[in-house]
């Protein structure tokens, strides 16, 4: 006696009944011997490339085949989904419901054992276990299964009752609290030689009568050859012994007319009522609350088949970020509880009262990405040193698309994912696989984006250019909570370096309806500390846009 463990790391279990349309919406339950011993040589075919069946596997089938197991079952509830499948019909495309019903186990740690009541020698049992652990769905295929052959030691047996045959001379009989249900298996390979033989004579007799019929309705005798040809047809459709009736394809099958597999029986088993409960479903519940984080990842993707046409130009940052904030914004009032106020601080960046937070520059950063490295905005990143609470993250999850100048079709907007900056600058990489350079650390940045200055620019004194980039890093913090250090060196870029890392193309004002920067005017910039900081560094007018933006100086 041995006991064999099944579970589905997926929770699903989809196998439909032999003689069961699909759209009965019957499911397996428990798994036929039938399927199991078919799914056992599937696994030695696929995975261990047998040209045959060894000798092993036979006797090993063989004694698995001759006797009936029992079942213990875990908590499952059968459900289902609905599928319009598309099918063409002369020069019209069609469409027909397809109902996939299955088992959902209540875990997915859930195990069904089964055991044999039969004994097998050292060779039977170690090609077992190597075929049970090769075995990767039983069913349909996205039935994933995991399976192994358990000791007597290893057995965790619960107190659910066995599913057990109810019709042999040592099964139970029918009782309280059981159901009847009938299990497919195979006969014992003496019995179907035995079978085959009788209805091979049967079905050979009926043949000859026809073709004496047809023979003697053309005044004709049929031949020896016509005799041994119709004899091998007859032959053909019983296979050679049990081995050969697991090996046959289902389409064999159905070629020559069978209702039933040759080589099976059914069995009634006695099934735990309530095994098996179709319940309603239940209502879907939401998290009412989800951890804050630091930062979250938005992907920008166009619908058309020219990649990157539609997507707006990495120079437009400004007006990019501010659709997709006004996107976010407008989803507050949907995402809002009943006792909750739409105002979200961490992303409008006021308090409930409708004044600028007193901590600036703590509430999000839309800071631009060109992950393909083609001047295309294809990812925005989304930074906030006060963490993005629930509120903000349902909110940007709910936005699926945006606009962009020029196109009359939207930008699909996806958000990727939420995690802490630390992650997002481990785990960002462009095209070639380099970290984002605006995440990382260095002693020497230069401008990646225009500084745009925030008061009119002065020869000397607190607002002159030097002194006002001076004042924007002591408001600020570095992503690790660290106070920028004092700059050793602040320097503009000449205009030969401004073309040549393309910051005059930049647009770095906002339209009539938004706030304005004091000048119209546009700087680059090289800054030097002491030691490394880490970014990002924004700075300036529209820093929490994409503007003001450094990266590590290369040169």
């Amino acid at each position: 006696m041995f006991t064999i463990r099944l579970t589905w790391p997926a929770g699903r279990y989809h196998a439909t009944p032999w003689g069961k349309h699909v759209n009965e919406g019957q499911v397996e339950w428990p798994p036929s011997p039938w399927r199991l011993l078919r799914a056992l040589l599937a696994t030695g075919f696929n995975k261990h490339h047998w040209a045959e069946v060894p000798a092993s596997a036979r006797s090993l089938i063989e004694k698995l085949a001759a006797t009936w197991p029992s079942f213990q079952l875990p908590a499952g509830q059968l459900g289902h989904t609905r599928h319009y499948m598309p099918y063409v019909e002369g020069k019209k495309q069609n469409t027909t419901k397809v109902i996939d019903t299955f088992v959902r186990l209540e875990k997915t740690t859930d195990a069904m054992l089964i055991r044999y009541p039969v004994d097998l020698d050292a060779s039977e049992t170690q090609l077992l276990e190597q075929l049970l652990a090769d075995l990767a769905y039983l069913g349909r295929a996205e039935s994933w299964v995991t399976g192994e052959l358990v000791t007597m030691q290893q057995n965790q047996e619960t107190d659910r009752p066995w599913c057990s045959p109810c019709q042999n001379a040592n099964g139970p009989r029918m009782q309280p609290g059981f159901e009847q249900v009938p299990v497919l298996g195979a006969l014992q390979p003496d019995q179907y030689l035995h079978w085959r033989e009788q209805a091979i004579t049967q079905h050979w007799q009926q043949a000859q009568q026809e073709l004496e019929q047809i023979a003697e309705n053309k005044g004709k005798k049929n031949s020896k050859a016509q005799l041994t040809k119709a004899r091998q047809k007859v032959e053909a459709a019983y296979p050679q012994d049990l081995l050969a009736c697991l090996l046959q394809d289902t389409a064999d099958f159905q070629q020559h007319g069978w209702s039933q597999p040759p080589g099976t029986q059914y069995q009634l088993y006695l099934r735990p009522t309530g095994a098996l409960e179709n319940k309603p479903p239940r209502p879907a519940r939401y998290r009412t609350q989800l951890q804050p984080v630091e930062a979250a990842l938005i992907n920008l993707a166009s619908d058309t088949n020219r990649p990157g046409a539609t997507l707006p130009s990495y120079y437009r940052s400004l007006p990019q970020n501010d659709l997709l904030h006004a996107a976010i914004i407008s989803q507050l009032d949907k995402v809002k509880s009943d006792n909750e106020k739409s105002n979200c601080p961490v992303l409008t960046g006021k308090d409930d009262q409708n004044q600028v937070l007193l901590h600036q520059h703590q509430h999000a950063h839309y800071l631009p990405l060109d992950l393909d490295q083609d001047n295309r905005l294809d990812h925005i990143l989304i930074y906030a040193p006060m963490m993005l609470d629930h509120k903000a993250q349902r909110a940007i999850m709910r936005v699926q698309r945006t606009w962009t100048k020029g196109q009359d079709k939207p930008i699909v907007v996806t958000c990727v994912g939420f995690g802490s900056l630390e992650q997002m600058r481990s785990q960002i990489k462009d095209k070639n696989n380099h970290p984002v350079p605006i995440l990382c650390h260095a002693q020497t940045w230069v401008s990646h984006t225009p500084f745009v200055p925030v008061r009119y620019i002065k020869k000397s004194g607190k607002n002159s250019l030097e002194n006002q980039v001076r004042t924007e890093l002591q408001c600020r913090r570095m992503s690790n909570g660290q106070p920028f250090p004092e700059p050793t060196k602040i320097q503009l870029l000449p205009k030969n370096e401004l073309i040549e890392r393309k910051l005059l193309r930049f647009v770095h004002t906002r339209t009539k309806q938004g706030k304005q920067p004091p000048v119209n005017c546009a700087f680059g910039l090289r800054i030097c500390f002491d030691k490394p900081v880490c970014g990002p560094i924004a700075l300036g007018y529209a820093s929490h846009y994409g503007m003001g933006l450094f990266a590590p100086d290369q040169t």
